[in-house]
């Protein structure tokens, strides 16, 4: 049984920044490498994202160390 003042995590939260650490780990690279081997459209659309771009693109790959901080950020304001 749990008292009225325990603490509850977030799931969606702690997903997402799960995602993101295996993005900053090298599971972006993973991705690239699927790339072009699998003949399959999604898979190639998905790896093209994760490719770092050159200074002219934007892609999702440039989110990551962002979306980490913004998380950051909210799991400190609902901790407090």
């Amino acid at each position: 049984m749990s008292s009225p003042n325990s603490t509850q995590r977030l799931a969606p939260i702690d997903a997402l920044r799960g995602f993101d650490m295996l993005m900053i780990a090298g599971g972006g690279s993973l991705i690239v490498s699927l790339g072009g081997k699998t003949e399959v459209a999604w898979v190639d659309a998905i790896a093209a994202q994760f490719k770092h771009p050159t200074w002219n693109e934007f892609a999702f790959y440039d989110f990551i160390i962002s979306l980490f901080m913004f998380m950051a950020g909210v799991a400190l304001s609902l901790s407090l």
